[in-house]
Parts: C-alpha cells; sequence; structure tokens
C-alpha cells in the first residue's frame, strides 16, 4: 500500500487545466521530431527542479473535487513530494527505491524523465505528440497491464520553454490534474531534502 501511495505522489507532479481534444493538432514524421528535439534540448542540463504545485482529483464515486497544494522538489534522481494541505505528507523516492520495483520504476522514471525530455519509443506507453498551438502536448497511452491498471492515459503539457508545465491522469475511477507554479530549476538544493527522517 506505502508504494502504492508513493507511486501516485510520483505520477501526480505535472497536472494542470486541461486542453481539449478538439484544440490539438497531431504531429507526425519530422514534425513529431522536431518538437521531440526542442523539448530535450530545453530540458538539458536540468539537476534540480522545484516548484509549488496544486493537485485536483475528481472521482466517479465522490462528488466533491479532492484540492492538495504542496512543493515538489528534484534533484539528481530523488524526489522529494510534499502535500501542505489539507494536511502535511512527505513521500521521498530515490534511485534505490526505482530499482527494486518494475512497475513503479517504469513510472517514476517516465515522471522524471519528463523533466528532462521525452522519447517516442518508450516501450512502456504508445506516445502521441500535439501541439495546441503555443508548446506541445504529448499523450501516453500505457501498454503494460500493470500501468493500464492504474491509468488509461497519461498526458504531459510542455509550455512555451518547452518544460513539463502540468500532467493529468486518466484513471478507470477518475482523473487528477496537477498545476506547477513558482518553478526554479537549477537551484541549489538542501541534501537533507531527499533524506527520510
Amino acid at each position: 500500500m506505502k508504494r502504492f501511495i508513493i507511486v501516485q505522489a510520483v505520477l501526480f507532479l505535472c497536472l494542470g487545466p486541461c486542453v481539449s481534444a478538439q484544440d490539438l493538432q497531431v504531429l507526425s514524421g519530422d514534425a513529431a521530431g522536431k518538437a521531440v528535439s526542442a523539448i530535450n534540448a530545453a530540458n538539458a542540463g536540468t539537476a534540480s527542479m522545484q516548484a509549488d504545485f496544486m493537485q485536483v482529483k475528481e472521482m466517479s464515486i465522490v462528488k466533491e473535487r479532492m484540492v492538495s497544494t504542496g512543493r515538489m522538489y528534484y534533484r539528481d534522481g530523488s524526489l522529494r513530494w510534499e502535500y501542505l494541505t489539507p494536511s502535511r505528507t512527505v513521500f521521498i523516492t530515490d534511485r534505490e527505491q526505482l530499482k527494486s520495483d518494475r512497475m513503479f520504476r517504469n513510472i517514476a522514471g517516465m515522471m522524471m524523465s519528463a523533466f528532462m525530455g521525452i522519447r517516442l519509443d518508450d516501450p512502456a506507453f504508445e506516445v502521441t505528440l500535439y501541439t495546441p498551438g503555443t508548446g506541445y502536448v504529448a499523450d501516453l497511452v500505457p501498454r503494460t497491464r500493470d500501468l493500464k491498471r492504474m491509468f488509461s492515459r497519461i498526458r504531459l503539457h510542455f509550455g512555451p520553454d518547452n518544460r513539463v508545465g502540468r500532467v493529468e491522469l486518466e484513471e478507470s475511477q477518475g482523473r487528477t490534474v496537477i498545476t506547477f507554479s513558482k518553478v526554479k530549476f537549477n537551484q541549489s538544493l538542501d541534501p537533507g531534502l531527499f533524506l527520510s527522517k
């Protein structure tokens, strides 16, 4: 159960306002390759990231939306996901945890790599790129049975700076959207942030 909660926390890293399907133009061939190159170039050399986030979860069995706020820190393969409201909860994961479980490794690795760029040939996902006119959107549809049990689709939104600004997670029971603000890259972070207490 603890591992599932950590996986959920890792996946909630990037969500925000939604773009409707009719607003998106599919990119293929050279256009998709250029988009991937632009995203990967913008994210090359990212050693750390910190941001505030707002997470909104909608579930079919609950009428009210669940809203959480917090702060995330990423540095050199380690992630701290800290909820501040409605209650304070902290999740920390690192490279050693990613090695221990294949499904967790795929999910956490995908989210962490989103800060560095994307791959069109990711074996765990079918990847489709779109543009809403400014920036890019990457739809990741799980290929593996374990991932399909958790999510039907993960949508990464890259802003005009070609960095992840939002992630949408579509699940069988509902949908989660996380929006980042006050994002800072390559700032010095206290190593103590990534130590379990």
